[in-house]
């Protein structure tokens, strides 16, 4: 018997709780300093009948009622609470905000700004709080927001963590003879092509079941382009297709070119990166305290290199290159010194574009006598009729290919290829092509 009653109890307060939230609906006006709001507008004086206003805080707002409306004033910042009661009607409430014009500004932009649920806002009439996590580019906009908004504070923003973009940086060191560089290493193609004219037909089978794809990156429409963007029927192109090109050849076999170095590092953007493929050569030095001391200078192919991803995809790219050996014929007690090439360039390129590094260039002359020993003097002349001189230059070049890469792009590029033929096999096996074989299995 009890527990029916605290039943209909619990029934009964519920009914009274939806009741009220429904005869009590709570309405939110937005209003700056000077702006005022009209309630009421068009009513009929016979339909309901006003009996009474309430104003929470009369110094922010003002009311004032006609027959048919109800005007609100806004006076100065900050919030009030209208109650209006009629004759035959619920009444009504209205939560009042007023903001001064460089806080209504505010809310606007954080409106424009805060899109997701990441970002909270804790607002009072004097200050705005912002708590969450937000993206590096979402921190520096809030933070110059606030700089032009004293009533904003985002101390409590936590700044997410970027996800880092890897670059490759693929170098090739290469020391040219420069005789050969200047006669044949560059070799430009004599001709250009003109107008070109191309038709292509496909009546069977279509793109999926083609055994050739684009593999290029060329601007000029070619067979593969035309072919990979077309179903069935018949197409054909006509424009201009020119292209000239130059060849380095790289004879390393013939003796005229020697590739040194062919790193490839990875380093985040923003970050260096160190290569050195040599030695290091020991200096004895006294300390301070009289005691012998050794140091170790480094020296062989050396690159350093920095690289940055900016927005519009370029990579800004530093590199220095260095080559040095060692030198015996300028010695100092007994250490030898060093000959080094060394080149520095800063640069901003596309992704895998290359480019060359050059100028670095060394000259050596060597001269070696043989004969029959004696002295200057009266046999020098007969010396030197059974002896033989032989002297030989050598001029050198070392050139510096470097071409970066976005190791998320080259990635991705991987995995679209993989699944294009993933792709084409599984078509080929739908379409019963019995000599495929799985090399998976």
């Amino acid at each position: 018997m009890k527990r029916g009653k605290a039943n209909q109890f619990i029934l009964a307060l519920l009914f009274l709780t939806f009741g009220v939230s429904e005869a009590n609906p709570l309405n939110m006006i937005d209003l700056t300093v000077k702006q005022s709001h009209v309630l009421n507008e068009g009513q009929q004086a016979g339909e309901t009948s006003l009996s009474r206003v309430s104003v929470s805080n009369p110094e922010v707002v003002a009311v004032h009622s006609s027959d048919q409306d109800l005007l609100i004033f806004a006076l100065q910042p900050g919030t009030s609470q209208i109650t209006l009661w009629y004759e035959n009607q619920p009444r009504q409430q209205f939560h009042v905000n007023v903001y001064s014009e460089q806080r209504y500004m505010l809310n606007q932009f954080l409106d424009l700004f805060l899109q997701h649920a990441r970002i909270q806002r804790h607002s009072t009439p004097e200050r705005v709080w912002l708590s969450g996590q937000a993206t590096r580019v979402e921190a520096a906009q809030l933070s110059s927001l606030a700089a032009s908004f004293e009533e904003l504070d985002v101390s409590q923003l936590e700044q997410l963590a970027a996800d880092p973009q890897m670059i490759e940086m693929e170098v090739h060191v290469v020391e040219f003879n420069r005789r050969f560089l200047k006669q044949q290493g560059l070799s430009w193609n004599p001709s250009a092509q003109g107008p070109s004219f191309g038709l292509l037909s496909d009546w069977l089978g279509g793109r999926r079941f083609r055994l050739f794809h684009d593999t290029s990156d060329a601007w000029q429409p070619s067979v593969n382009e035309l072919g990979a963007q077309s179903w069935q029927g018949l197409y054909a192109y006509l424009g201009l297709h020119t292209q000239l090109s130059s060849t380095l050849r790289l004879l390393e076999e013939r003796g005229e070119a020697r590739i040194l170095a062919t790193p490839k590092l990875r380093l985040e953007s923003g970050a260096s990166a160190e290569f050195l493929a040599g030695g290091e050569l020991p200096l004895p030095q006294l300390n301070k305290d009289g005691a012998m001391d050794v140091t170790f200078h480094p020296y062989g192919i050396k690159i350093n290199t920095t690289a940055v991803r900016l927005n519009n995809g370029f990579i800004r790219t530093e590199i220095e290159a260095e080559l040095s050996r060692i030198d015996h014929a300028v010695a100092i007690q007994g250490v030898p010194g060093l000959l080094t090439r060394r080149s520095r360039s800063e640069v901003v390129l596309p992704p895998r574009e290359t480019i060359v590094l050059s100028g670095l260039k060394s000259s050596e002359d060597q001269q070696q006598r043989s004969g029959l020993p004696g002295h200057r003097g009266l046999w020098q002349g007969l010396m030197q009729l059974g002896s033989a001189y032989e002297s030989a230059r050598k001029e050198t070049e070392l050139l510096v290919f470097l071409t970066p890469r976005l190791v998320a792009d080259e990635e991705a590029q991987e995995q679209e290829r993989q699944a294009r033929t993933e792709g084409y096999r599984r078509h080929l096996m739908r379409a019963g092509c019995r000599g495929l074989k799985d090399m998976g299995n």
